[in-house]
């Protein structure tokens, strides 16, 4: 025969990596347990496999094409694979053969997508 018990887990909406908890049977002290035994699988693992995740984020495209007379190239991050948590994404400008102050503004910034937010 066997018998079933329930862990209520608590849900949150924060990333976090997998987590890990312990359960165990045993015989309680107080009854008269001497021709009981536990078998070999008396403790074990239970993982919180985490299903907040937050995304990934990229460009669409790993090049544009932008003519110098245009003023303003607008870029788009995108956030796929996952929606969860609040998430900042850093990005700023690298000088190639264009050079930042000659042929366009070099500049930094951050992102800050909300939750559920995709671009």
């Amino acid at each position: 025969k066997e018998m079933e018990f329930e862990i209520e887990l608590i849900d949150d909406d924060d990333w976090e990596p997998d987590e890990e908890f312990f359960l165990k049977i045993s015989l309680p002290p107080d009854v008269d347990n001497k021709d009981v035994k536990l078998g070999r699988k008396n403790i074990m693992t239970v993982i919180i496999l985490n299903d907040d995740e937050p995304g990934t984020f990229s460009f669409d495209k790993r090049g544009y094409f932008v003519k110098e007379s245009c003023g303003t190239a607008v870029f788009t991050v995108y956030r796929e694979d996952g929606a969860d948590g609040n998430i900042a994404v850093r990005w700023r400008t690298i000088d190639k053969t264009a050079l930042s102050a000659k042929d366009f503004v070099g500049s930094t910034g951050v992102l800050y997508f909300k939750s559920g937010e995709m671009n």
